[in-house]
């Protein structure tokens, strides 16, 4: 923003010099016009380097914009902190495979209504991870996500035509 004013300035002292330069020409006043060509000339190369401050400033204003709007991006996909994606999601043979991603620092708990199945407990590590899981029973599950005391629920159903639903709840 400084550079804008700089700019400003500059260009007045450019234009002031440019002033002196035709009156001095018209009064034909030699020392005038010296006086005149300074300042237009100091004026010019005021200009130019402000205008050099001005695009730099630019491009670190957006560099800037970039860095946060890319953290942004990474908390609001660490915020989620698990994600059953679609496309890795698939039916075969009687099983549907699974794959579970997690953010930093995620407990993971894999629950079934089925009294025969046991939870499966994934404790949290300090890097991303993705979990592969393999249902063979049709039914419910439950996947719960927990990071201090944000806790994401998603519910996966594996039915036995081999088609997946997932339903998404959040609590907090």
């Amino acid at each position: 923003m400084i550079s804008l004013y700089i700019l400003l300035v500059a260009a007045v002292i450019a234009i002031f010099g440019l002033v002196v330069i035709i009156f001095s020409h018209i009064k034909k006043i030699d020392r005038s016009m010296r006086m005149g060509r300074f300042f237009l000339v100091f004026g010019i190369i005021v200009m130019i380097i402000s205008g050099l401050f001005m695009n730099t400033e630019k491009k670190a204003h957006q560099a800037a914009i970039n860095h946060q709007e890319k953290v942004q991006s990474q908390q609001i996909y660490d915020a989620a902190l698990v994600h059953i994606s679609d496309e890795t999601v698939y039916v075969k043979s009687g099983q549907a495979k699974v794959t579970i991603r997690t953010s930093e620092n995620v407990a993971i708990k894999v629950h079934s209504n089925h009294e025969q199945l046991h939870d499966l407990n994934y404790k949290s590590t300090k890097e991303k991870k993705n979990i592969k899981v393999t249902f063979v029973i049709p039914g419910e599950y439950t996947v719960t996500a927990t990071r201090g005391q944000n806790k994401v629920i998603k519910h996966i159903v594996v039915s036995k035509d081999n088609h997946k639903n997932i339903h998404e709840n959040s609590v907090n």
